[in-house]
């Protein structure tokens, strides 16, 4: 990734002040290479998930329920099926709400939990990809008190 940049923030420190006519010329807006993120996202969503089941000794099936960022349907599903998991085992909500960022994991923790989805003695894998390009992925076990 080094060498080329996905997304580039005009104005920010290592750009020039706006003048008149870079925002004339439109060059005030953040320019992101959705292409990159796409490919880039696929790829290293499955990576994080296996090196954390590999960490915490389980396997893919352990898992009752992926609940990845909402920011991009496309990229949760291309995540799915690059896992090879059934629909049934990754909750998508960003269809509903849309990419509401870093409030997008807790706002699919609360509506799997209001369906029923999961619940006491449930496992779930939180999976993010954010802002940076860095991405992580946690592992809870719901205990047996009512939630």
């Amino acid at each position: 990734m080094a060498g080329s940049l996905m997304i580039e923030a005009p104005a920010s420190r290592n750009w020039p002040r706006m003048s008149e006519t870079m925002i004339r010329e439109g060059r005030h807006f953040p320019i992101m290479d959705g292409q990159k993120i796409f490919k880039t996202a696929v790829r290293r969503l499955p990576e994080v998930v296996h090196r954390t089941l590999a960490a915490a000794g389980l396997k893919s099936e352990d898992i009752d329920l992926y609940i990845p960022h909402q920011a991009n349907l496309r990229i949760n599903q291309a995540f799915q099926r690059a896992m090879g998991l059934p629909e049934d085992k990754v909750f998508h909500n960003v269809q509903k709400f849309g990419n509401t960022t870093a409030a997008s994991i807790p706002i699919a923790l609360d509506e799997a939990l209001e369906r029923g989805i999961i619940g006491p003695g449930s496992t779930v894998m939180f999976i993010a990809l954010g802002a940076g390009l860095t991405w992580g992925a946690v592992i809870f076990r719901f205990g047996s008190h009512s939630l």
